[in-house]
Formats: C-alpha cells, structure tokens, sequence
C-alpha cells in the first residue's frame, strides 16, 4: 500500500520513477513525438499569434514577449538598471558579486 504523502514518495522513489518514466518514453516515442507535431499543427495559429505580441520595457525598448529574458540581459537594460540603483542608493548582484 503506498503512502499517502506523495510527495515523500516521490522523494524516496526519485530514482525509480525517473527510470520508469525514461523507459516508457524510450518504448513510445514515435507516438509522443507525432502527438507533439500534431498539438503543434493545430496551434500554430494560437502560437504565432502569441509570438508577435510586442512589449515595451521601462528602459524604453521593444522587443518580442518571448524574447525578455534575451533582452534583460542587453547593455541598454542593464545600463538603466544601474542607473536606477544610484537614483535610489541601491546595490545591484553584479557589483556585490565584484565586491568580494
């Protein structure tokens, strides 16, 4: 009888569902592959649509919403977060990070 905390189970039994999910993957995977490009063909308008969704940072750029992270880590967004630190007196991670 398994226990009723599952998630202590899954903890003590990581190991052998990882496996056993691994080998049912391996076993099926023509099937899960075709399952995945048709939930695509029938969501590609849904997708695309979503893609072209454009944002406008504080910092004053645009860029596409699924392209945040990628603009985060830019010098002009970096650069006004930094200015934004001085404005209030704060210190950014990547300074303390230089610091030590």
């Amino acid at each position: 009888m398994p226990p009723t905390d599952y998630k202590k189970y899954y903890i003590e039994h990581k190991e052998v569902i990882y496996e056993r999910s691994k080998n049912r993957y391996l076993e099926h995977k023509e099937k899960y592959l075709e399952l995945q490009k048709s939930r695509y063909y029938n969501k590609r308008d849904e997708i695309s649509k979503k893609k072209k969704v454009k944002v406008t940072c504080e910092c004053g750029s645009s860029f596409r919403k699924y392209k945040r992270t990628r603009h985060n880590r830019t010098k002009k967004h970096l650069k006004y977060l930094q200015s934004l630190a001085l404005a209030n007196g704060l210190i950014l991670v990547q300074e303390i990070d230089n610091i030590e």
